[in-house]
């Protein structure tokens, strides 16, 4: 190994621990803790010291897992509410398998709406019995509106990317209760269709940016764009975090908090993945060399 080599091997080294330092200082003066909930496991983000802090259950997308949701949690936490991401069966480290798949909608939606039941018993444990919220992205964000609508204590439901079947033209203005849509921008024009379309209960001709109804009865509705972003870039904007918390804190009756700002994860993540991209020019030169000899038949040196 060359002067070069071992030099390349520490840089990656380096930038490998700045990396998993910076993104593992997101945590700072939060408490996580894992736990099982059925066959579900199951992560909280809470404040650290925090007492009665509102509870949002969190919910993943379609082939996802709630390490994709972590960055909304963690921000939620930071906001002063406990945030609670689980894995749905067949998704993440969930061992139980998925019922139904794609060809068996009905018995897959009654799958997951059966984990929402177990997470609900949970986070009304872990609330004491007060209202909570929920907030799902794309799959989810149909699983967390029909589960809203079943159960009047859920207080308010931030969907991501949704679809809603379950609204309907003759569906109640407040079921779910406060609905806040958020969609990438760059997301197909049908999401933001679809989008006006489920708050349309509480405005005839509703547009983007715009809040209708009253959170105090359970109707109020808004849409909004994040910018730049699409299906899954939305969970990371900086507007998801803020109109989400924003959201959150008025439907709980909050006030004076601010919605805290994503760190920069972006490029915590680059220099992680540049540095083990970089080690791996070090590490091959440790790798045995093959020789080929006049007859063509290999010959490893005496180190191999």
């Amino acid at each position: 190994m060359t002067l070069w080599h071992r030099a390349a091997g520490a840089l990656a080294i380096a930038a490998i621990v700045l990396g998993l330092l910076q993104l593992g200082s997101e945590r700072e003066g939060l408490s996580v803790s894992t736990l099982q909930v059925g066959s579900q496991p199951v992560t909280v983000f809470r404040p650290e010291g925090a007492r009665q802090a509102p509870v949002v259950l969190v919910a993943h997308g379609f082939a996802g897992s709630q390490q994709l949701m972590q960055p909304l949690a963690l921000a939620l936490a930071r906001a002063g509410f406990v945030a609670v991401t689980f894995d749905f069966p067949g998704h993440g480290r969930n061992a139980l398998p998925m019922q139904g798949g794609i060809k068996e909608e009905r018995r897959s939606l009654q799958a997951l709406l059966g984990s929402m039941e177990e997470m609900r018993a949970f986070v009304l444990e872990l609330s004491g019995g007060r209202p909570y919220a929920v907030l799902g992205h794309s799959m989810a964000s149909d699983i967390i509106v029909r589960h809203a609508q079943a159960h009047p204590e859920v207080v308010a439901t931030v969907a991501i990317s949704l679809f809603g079947p379950s609204i309907t033209a003759t569906t109640p203005p407040d079921s779910p209760r406060n609905l806040l849509v958020i969609d990438g921008a760059l997301e197909p024009a049908m999401m933001q269709a679809e989008a006006l379309r489920v708050i349309s209960r509480a405005a005839p001709a509703p547009a983007l940016e715009t809040a209708y109804g009253s959170m105090g009865n359970g109707t109020a509705r808004k849409a909004t764009l994040a910018p730049g972003v699409e299906h899954i870039g939305v969970l990371y904007s900086r507007h998801t975090v803020r109109e989400a918390v924003l959201w959150l804190d008025d439907a709980f009756g909050r006030t004076g908090t601010a919605a805290p700002a994503p760190p920069p994860r972006g490029a915590w993540i680059a220099l992680l993945l540049a540095g083990v991209v970089l080690l791996a020019w070090p590490l091959s030169a440790l790798l045995p060399r093959v020789a080929v000899t006049g007859n063509g038949t290999a010959r490893l040196p005496w180190w191999g």
